[in-house]
């Protein structure tokens, strides 16, 4: 009877391990979405919001689908240039940071010569050196007009 009394102990003890890893392998995560669109013109602008979890850093860059692959056209979306630099952003716990993309800012020869379908991609960490995590918004178009 102990014997089992044991065992149940310990499948007891392993489960809430289990649901308190979850927990925190959770807070963790980050977000980024669309607050308008799917759809843009050339004239748009792209509105979103990015939340983290912990305390860390980010920034905002934007992917095109280019030939059957997604390929990086801006690395970071707030210096509106398809410079390979990126302004890491602080996060503030469990806040909501807004954001915006006018579509003006793509290059243009990212915009040509027909509609396209694109994502943003966040990029962050808990550190400045460790920003290492990805993640991805819905898909958008731009639209020729």
């Amino acid at each position: 009877m102990k014997n089992l009394q044991l065992k149940f102990t310990s499948l007891i003890f392993v489960l809430l391990l289990l649901v308190w890893v979850s927990g925190a392998a959770q807070t963790n995560a980050a977000i980024i979405k669309l607050t308008n669109g799917p759809e843009f013109n050339r004239q748009s602008v792209i509105s979103y919001q990015v939340q983290c979890s912990p305390n860390g850093y980010y920034y905002v860059g934007l992917e095109k689908f280019i030939n059957g692959q997604w390929r990086e056209i801006m690395l970071d979306i707030s210096l509106k240039s398809t410079s390979k630099e990126a302004v890491l952003k602080r996060a503030v716990a469990n806040g909501i940071a807004p954001g915006q993309l006018s579509v003006q800012h793509i290059p243009a020869a990212y915009l040509q010569p027909h509609n396209g379908l694109y994502r943003l991609k966040l990029t962050y960490g808990p550190s400045p050196a460790v920003i290492s995590k990805v993640v991805l918004s819905k898909e958008f178009t731009v639209k020729k007009n």
